[in-house]
């Protein structure tokens, strides 16, 4: 049963509902066109009550890390901000080891990139949308740059639940047949970008810190013994309660 304190994806704020989902089943073909042009992003965590339990799946809570740029580099790179995401904190703790001369070496953060966009839904003759990740997205990239803008054609997406992780998904384009008037008037009665775009939208430490007291009530308790006994990174000392930063809201334009 859910615990009924903890909001759940489909059942929140902003106007969503379970039905506003496009769900991916296995075994059939997916057919939907892409009717937002672009997407935006979010990252995820999937948060245990037992780590150790393979059975688990853990509950999907928003990360609040922040990660800046390593000017420094020579390749894009970017750092994570210790104490920006207690999520983060946890899973490079909890995933440390130790370098050859016997010093802490920091584990990394189990956050997944999340990525949002809308669709109109063949089956149901619905307006929904999908929530991917990076798998199915570089997928849509591809198809993209063979095919010209994803807006233009159906997307076909294959689901088979047995294959190794990379060979999960096998995503095709379809039909470039104009949408009818129908479901053009679907999109335009039920399209809202503001739903898509509150996804976006990074919570604040407090707020994960509380999603993940609802799963492990003494997470705090865990979180300030594991960090008293290994040092995970160089902090920058960023205030935990205003850390979370505000991402441009502009769909990004892989879709045009």
């Amino acid at each position: 049963m859910a615990d009924p304190q903890f909001k759940q994806w489909g059942e929140n704020a902003n106007g969503f509902n379970s039905d506003l989902w496009f769900k991916i089943k296995p075994n059939v073909t997916n057919t939907f066109r892409i009717v937002t042009e672009g997407y935006v992003e979010y990252s995820a965590h999937q948060f245990k009550k037992d780590p150790h339990d393979d059975k688990d799946f853990g509950r999907k809570i928003k990360c609040s890390g922040v990660f800046l740029k390593d000017e420094n580099s020579s390749t894009t790179r970017y750092v994570y901000q210790a104490g920006t995401c207690p999520n983060c904190d946890l899973d490079i703790i909890e995933s440390a080891g130790k370098n050859e001369d016997g010093t802490v070496k920091p584990g990394k953060p189990g956050r997944k990139q999340h990525f949002v966009f809308g669709v109109y839904e063949y089956e149901s003759g619905k307006y929904k949308i999908l929530d991917i990740k990076w798998g199915v997205q570089s997928s849509l990239v591809t198809l993209k740059e063979e095919n010209g803008p994803l807006v233009n054609y159906d997307i076909k997406i294959r689901f088979n639940p047995k294959e190794s992780p990379n060979n999960m998904y096998k995503v095709l384009s379809g039909s470039d047949k104009p949408l009818s008037a129908e479901a053009l008037a679907v999109i335009e009665r039920d399209r809202n970008l503001d739903q898509i775009l509150a996804l976006a939208k990074i919570p604040t430490y407090d707020k994960v810190l509380a999603d993940m007291k609802r799963v492990r009530p003494d997470i705090d308790k865990q979180l300030a013994a594991l960090t008293s006994k290994a040092i995970i990174i160089d902090s920058e000392n960023f205030d935990k309660k205003t850390a979370a930063v505000e991402v441009d809201t502009d769909f990004a334009a892989y879709a045009t």
